[in-house]
């Protein structure tokens, strides 16, 4: 089955997803974000001769001045990545074995294509997805039903369509 994850980020949510033996495609049009993914997933596995994974603590809640009781709140670090993403490498000689890929760029551009009308043919990414799962997502939409029409194309028919996260919220109070 094949899976899509637009707005992926650093692309944690679609690494899982693969991780399960699906293939998986994760967008994200943050260019900070995308550097990031790319780092965590390409650069901090184990190379041919390392015995461990690239990790690096950092503190995420430096800056924050709400919800902080203490200093200790703000200088405590976690480690990223807490897993090694090499740790799972599929074999990609298997006809069947899943894929995984990040794309860069607006959700908009890069799945209209699966629109009535805008098909690409001959194409390797005309295939529709099994799913489409989206963790704090739909929120980014200027235009929620564009959103909506678009992930329904993509779908196969019977697809599932999971969301987690508010609706329209990136949007409230900023127009």
């Amino acid at each position: 089955p094949r899976v899509a994850v637009p707005g992926s980020g650093l692309g944690r949510l679609a690494w899982e997803i693969y991780s399960k033996g699906y293939s998986a495609q994760g967008s994200d049009f943050s260019l900070p974000m995308l550097l990031a993914s790319d780092f965590i997933l390409n650069g901090c596995g184990r190379g041919p001769t390392d015995i461990s994974h690239r990790q690096f603590a950092i503190s995420p809640w430096l800056a924050e001045t709400k919800n902080v009781k203490s200093l200790q709140d703000r200088v405590r670090t976690v480690v990223v990545p807490d897993v090694d993403p090499t740790s799972v490498m599929l074999n990609s000689y298997d006809d069947d074995a899943p894929e995984f890929s990040m794309l860069a760029g607006e959700f908009q551009s890069l799945y209209s294509h699966f629109l009535p009308g805008k098909s690409r043919h001959g194409e390797a990414n005309n295939k529709k997805f099994d799913a489409v799962v989206c963790l704090f997502f739909i929120d980014t939409a200027p235009t929620l039903p564009h959103y909506l029409i678009t992930i329904w194309h993509m779908l196969e028919v019977g697809g599932l369509f999971i969301n987690m996260g508010p609706l329209m919220y990136h949007w409230s109070g900023h127009g």
